[in-house]
């Protein structure tokens, strides 16, 4: 099952590269990955946790998409694979994604990639991907 997710994972990273957006079906492909996954995993117990974590950094990240900061698509990646890796991973996860976040767009700023329009911001499938598979051993 880990391996879907992992596929799943990467066809957003490129997309994400390529076009810079996440689409929804890409999105739900996920979401019912991470569902199937923490029920395997943990049960109903697992599942709780997937859902209340999803909507939980769904519910903190809104701020950041009314004010442009982050796209729906990025929010909505990172909510389903915060819950795939579970509460006692968060913080890592977390520090790791906005991290690497913070060292892309230094790149891309010190190689003018962030000039183009319609390159804004920064891809953060790139790492909400690295981070997952760093810490997940992928």
């Amino acid at each position: 099952m880990k391996e879907l997710v992992y596929i799943s994972l990467l066809c957003a990273l490129f997309t994400d590269v390529r076009k810079r957006r996440i689409p929804n079906k890409l999105s739900g492909v996920l979401f019912v990955n991470g569902v199937v996954l923490r029920l395997l995993q943990d049960g109903m117990k697992g599942l709780q946790e997937y859902l209340v974590i999803v909507l939980l950094v769904i519910g903190l990240l809104l701020p950041a998409m009314a004010k442009r900061m982050m796209g729906a698509g990025d929010i909505k990646m990172l909510a389903i694979v915060s819950g795939t890796m579970g509460g006692n991973r968060l913080p890592e996860f977390w520090f790791a994604v906005f991290t690497l976040a913070f060292i892309l767009a230094l790149l891309m700023k010190l190689t003018g990639r962030e000039r183009k329009v319609e390159e804004k911001g920064v891809p953060m499938a790139v790492s909400i991907c690295l981070a997952y598979f760093a810490l997940m051993g992928g």
